[in-house]
């Protein structure tokens, strides 16, 4: 399910803010930018080996491919925690040609 509560500050944007419930019990809240409705934020709680878990995802500069917005830079990990994962993609491009043999599984030896 999905619910609209509003907005709320995330680092000095008033984002909107989107309550997403899963099947399977996990909650995530989405901070979308209030110009374009792109995810800025992803605070997800869930339950892992049994205990309460929040994860925090930011996303940001955005880069437009083929149509569609992609994150060029994405920072994740637990709420609050010093060490988050960042990651920085330096190139978005979209329908390029791939070579089928990308797909094979290698054969044993």
């Amino acid at each position: 399910s999905v619910e609209y509560l509003g907005t709320e500050d995330v680092e000095g944007t008033l984002a909107h803010k989107l309550k997403v419930v899963r099947k399977n019990g996990d909650v995530s809240f989405v901070y979308l930018d209030p110009d374009h409705f792109l995810e800025i934020r992803v605070l997800t709680q869930r339950m892992r080996h049994g205990a309460h878990e929040e994860v925090e995802t930011d996303f940001g500069d955005y880069e437009k491919a083929g149509g569609v917005f992609v994150p060029t830079s994405m920072e994740s990990g637990r709420k609050g925690a010093p060490d988050k994962q960042r990651i920085i993609i330096d190139k978005v491009e979209a329908n390029v040609p791939v070579d089928d043999a990308v797909f094979h599984f290698p054969t044993s030896k």
